[in-house]
């Protein structure tokens, strides 16, 4: 996040980072951010970077970036959100993922409406047209459960 961080700094853009104080403690903080926030917990790091968010994107990542994700996609699922959840699937980083989510509503776990609400894409010039579109719609809390 250190380089996307960088380079909307570099062509300037404004960069809010939200941490937890023991992460500070350790210095994984970005120097250059023009605002840092400090919370207590994990959990509230990611409940205050979810708050206002408009669009959602998995960069490649690890369990961090999967967590964050996942959370955003139960969150749009159960009609509390409306930002758009977007896979960058760069190199097919994403394949599996997006894998898991047809096996699970293939196993009626997930309704097939649910995997319209998620993107993938694997081009920059897709993503920047998805980040741009218009805001989806809220989904109705009726359909969150599959029947």
């Amino acid at each position: 996040m250190g380089a996307v961080a960088d380079t909307a700094i570099a062509y300037g853009g404004r960069v809010i980072g939200v941490m937890p104080h023991f992460m500070k403690a350790v210095e994984w903080n970005h120097p250059g951010v023009t605002e840092m926030i400090y919370v207590d917990t994990m959990a509230e790091r990611k409940m205050r970077m979810i708050q206002g968010t408009d669009v959602f994107i998995a960069l490649p990542g690890g369990t961090g970036t999967l967590e964050e994700i996942i959370e955003a996609i139960t969150l749009k699922r159960l009609g509390q959100t409306h930002a758009r959840i977007i896979f960058y699937n760069q190199n097919g980083y994403y394949d599996a993922m997006r894998d898991m989510l047809v096996r699970s509503v293939a196993n009626k776990f997930m309704a097939s409406a649910h995997l319209d609400m998620i993107h993938f894409v694997s081009t920059q010039q897709d993503l920047i047209r998805l980040v741009n579109a218009e805001s989806e719609a809220i989904i109705d809390i009726n359909t969150a459960v599959v029947r």
